[in-house]
């Protein structure tokens, strides 16, 4: 018997089939039943157009099961990642791994609504955040476009101006943990701390937010814990403090994180295009895994892997979520030689955006951006997750 084409069919003939195929298994999996699009948003001329008139095509990793998803550079359940930027030998290496990345959060939250009653519009608009550039005409962490153009220009004028000794910092401070259930990000405080320590340790610094789940650990508040931190690319000519006295001297003003974690963490770099390109792409790379952490025992330390194991697809939704609303050049901060360079690129990219949401439409007005999620996440039942504060300014 000839098989059917199971790309050429809508989500409501692709959920009617799966329903079909879990009334023949196990009777104890029920489909959820269809809830109601609560105030949903619909693109309008405004702010461009999109055809939601046409279902959208549900592509084959919607039906997969999650052993069956693409893996990361070859990553198995249970591995840390034995690749990553590392093994990148050229510029365009790093760029196709940015972008691996990107697909890779963007197709396991698409995963998480495989089971979920999704309408027409939210489908359509859910499938525009992930892969249409400028989506909301601002300069959202999702849109793999405006990231790729970012590193390139922020590469670009780095190379003319990094000198002497370089450093990857990646700063932790536990005071900013929070819950991926009510999840709260300071990032204006964490930008605050974290300035003066960069400072010392090179005058001249680019630093980005991220933000990392752990399957292994809940929070008080319910949830699983994330912890946002920072990395920075921090470089200097004249002497300074070696980093492990300013460690020394500056750890104690970060608050303990329940990894017991060094709070900061400082790595010597080598000044050439491709490492600088290895570095870059790293610290503006997608939140592509979530954590797992062993806590140590007869007094060793524990270590944090990097793995799938105890995954859950709708955790990289939330991800997802959280990484659409971190705006570029509002959480990307510089010091020194730094400042012109993230002004420049800022520049370029706002110019882009606008650009391109003129000429093709954006699907959403970046104020409306915040509310589509929270009615999105009502509507396929996800009300667990509240919507999230994320704080940029005093």
């Amino acid at each position: 018997m000839p098989k059917k084409n199971i790309e050429s069919k809508t989500i409501f003939e692709v959920n009617n089939r799966i329903k079909r195929v879990k009334a023949k298994g196990s009777k104890a999996t029920r489909l959820p039943k269809r809830r109601k699009a609560a105030n949903r948003i619909i693109a309008t001329g405004e702010v461009g157009t999109i055809d939601l008139a046409s279902p959208p095509i549900i592509d084959l990793s919607d039906l997969v099961d999650e052993q069956d998803l693409p893996r990361l550079s070859g990553l198995d359940i249970g591995q840390s990642d034995p690749s990553g930027y590392r093994q990148c030998k050229s510029i365009e290496e790093v760029v196709a791994l940015g972008h691996e990345r990107d697909r890779y959060v963007k197709q396991k939250a698409k995963a998480s609504l495989r089971r979920k009653k999704v309408s027409h519009e939210s489908m359509a608009i859910f499938d525009a955040v992930c892969h249409r550039h400028a989506f909301a005409g601002n300069l959202s962490m999702a849109d793999a476009t405006m990231m790729e153009a970012a590193f390139n220009q922020i590469h670009h004028h780095l190379m003319k101006v990094i000198g002497g000794k370089a450093y990857l910092v990646t700063l932790i401070d536990g005071g900013f943990q929070t819950s991926d259930h009510h999840t709260e990000i300071d990032l204006f405080g964490m930008e605050q701390a974290a300035r003066r320590t960069l400072t010392a340790i090179a005058p001249n610094f680019i630093a980005v937010p991220e933000v990392l789940l752990f399957n292994s650990h809940t929070h008080g508040k319910g949830g699983r814990m994330v912890s946002p931190h920072l990395h920075a690319i921090a470089w200097h000519e004249d002497p300074q403090p070696t980093p492990e006295v300013v460690s020394l001297k500056h750890g104690k003003r970060f608050r303990p994180n329940f990894t017991s974690a060094k709070p900061i963490k400082v790595k010597k770099m080598e000044i050439d295009s491709v490492n600088v390109a290895r570095v870059l792409g790293y610290i503006l790379k997608a939140p592509s895994q979530c954590a797992t952490y062993y806590p140590g025992k007869d007094g060793k330390p524990g270590n944090v892997h990097h793995s799938r194991e105890g995954d859950r697809l709708v955790r990289y939704l939330r991800l997802l979520q959280l990484r659409s609303l971190f705006m570029l050049d509002e959480v990307m901060f510089a010091g020194g030689e730094g400042v012109p360079i993230v002004k420049e690129a800022i520049k370029f990219l706002r110019a882009l955006v606008h650009k391109n949401a003129t000429l093709e439409g954006a699907v959403l007005h970046p104020d409306q951006l915040l509310l589509w999620w929270s009615d999105f996440f009502n509507e396929v039942g996800l009300r667990r997750f509240k919507l999230p504060f994320i704080k940029t300014r005093k």
